[in-house]
């Protein structure tokens, strides 16, 4: 925390109070206050001039690409058939109502007409051209697109311990810098887009953006153009309704999520992000089974470990710090198919 920052140090600690709250209390520790030298001497290469203090709390991490990839091998391990490089070509229409989709395998060519009893759209940034193909006369969006940059640097050239969330000299937006192994990642941008999902990329400007933030936090750093391994970009689908795209709107839009009917009885879902998955999809599932006039069964996924799990153990880290859970990576029961597609399956 730094002097004249948009977020005064009372409402920090507010909001990490209700944070170690809304965890039950459950977490690792509780946060802690810090003063500007317990800060500078947890982290000696973040600026000091007009520093505070700060706090330390405890949160989690995941792997996006794994675990997306376990609940597609999940959903096919339950007799789900997935396709990982398919589009929808046309929805089969029989008065008025759809019926089935026209798909295409991009990996074989081949087009196949699937047939439903109810549709579903969860396809995030690409829901509207869906709404599309189901309204060819025109459809209201149903999300607007604002973008989200990454870029990895090697940790060495920040030499950090812990992970950071600041705010941006530049515009008071949040922002993170996070160790992944020998790299740093820092980000994220929020620009509302219009770009196509597919073509989605990090501009000159936003990677300039992070590191010109980066720098201003860890000014020993110099970090340069030069030092970026690698840039990312992608597009949060967020709910239109509330957000007309503008930059203003792109930060404060939620992230909650929305189902609604078209006329024609496709489900489509909305908003929502990675860490709310699991009930997005149960909303959907119910709203299904509601479709298809089915009692509600109590889905057990919340309690059911995902293929490819791992064992975990607590284990100390150093003096100074609280023990922290880590994983075993175990041999997944789907590395041979991974494999005999040509895919890695190593830890």
């Amino acid at each position: 925390m730094y002097a004249g920052a948009r977020v005064p140090r009372w409402k920090l600690n507010a909001g990490l109070m209700l944070y170690d709250a809304l965890s039950l209390f459950r977490n690792v520790k509780g946060y802690r206050r810090l003063n500007a030298r317990q800060v500078h001497a947890a982290e000696p290469g973040l600026r000091t001039d007009h520093l505070k203090g700060g706090a330390r709390y405890y949160d989690a991490a995941t792997d996006d690409a794994r675990l997306t990839l376990a609940n597609a091998v999940g959903a096919s391990e339950a007799g789900a058939v997935v396709l990982n490089h398919a589009s929808v070509k046309a929805l089969v229409l029989e008065q008025g109502q759809a019926h089935g989709a026209t798909v295409v395998d991009h990996l074989t060519g081949e087009e196949v007409t699937v047939r439903a009893r109810v549709l579903v759209n969860a396809t995030g940034p690409w829901s509207d051209e869906i709404r599309r193909l189901d309204a060819p006369n025109g459809a209201s969006p149903a999300v607007r697109g604002s973008k989200g940059v990454h870029l990895a640097v090697p940790r060495e050239r920040i030499n950090h311990r812990d992970a950071f969330t600041l705010l941006s000299p530049k515009d008071g937006r949040v922002m993170f810098v996070l160790p992944a192994d020998n790299f740093t990642i820092i980000g994220t941008t929020e620009t509302s887009t219009r770009a196509h999902p597919a073509e989605v990329r990090a501009s000159e400007s936003d990677v300039a953006y992070l590191l010109e933030s980066a720098n201003a936090f860890f000014p020993e750093a110099r970090l340069t153009r030069a030092d970026v391994v690698s840039a990312w970009a992608g597009i949060r689908p967020l709910v239109a309704s509330g957000y007309h795209g503008t930059q203003a709107d792109a930060g404060s839009a939620s992230r909650e999520h929305a189902i609604d009917v078209s006329p024609s009885g496709v489900l489509a879902i909305s908003g929502g992000k990675l860490t709310t998955y699991r009930v997005m999809a149960r909303d959907v599932v119910d709203a299904v089974e509601r479709r298809l006039g089915q009692p509600r069964r109590r889905s057990p996924t919340d309690v059911l470990p995902l293929p490819g799990e791992t064992s975990a153990r607590w284990t100390p880290s150093s003096p100074r710090r609280a023990p922290r859970w880590e994983t075993t990576p175990q041999p997944s029961t789907w590395c041979a198919p991974m494999a005999a597609a040509g895919a890695a399956c190593g830890p």
